[in-house]
């Protein structure tokens, strides 16, 4: 379910501002077990002309 709302995320973004950077895995642990997932980090401007990343989802 989170990787769907990642991709949806991925086609809705503004493409002028975020970057797109890649997928990072990522461990969910709950007491049944661990569950892995992959989010996608992008990559943006800030005012003073540097680079900065974060994830959407």
């Amino acid at each position: 379910m989170l990787e769907a709302l990642d991709e949806k995320l991925l086609k809705e973004r503004d493409i002028k501002v975020y970057r797109n950077k890649g997928l990072k895995k990522t461990f969910l642990r709950t007491i049944m077990a661990d569950v892995q997932y992959s989010r996608r980090v992008y990559q943006f401007e800030l005012e003073d002309v540097k680079t900065a990343t974060k994830f959407l989802l």
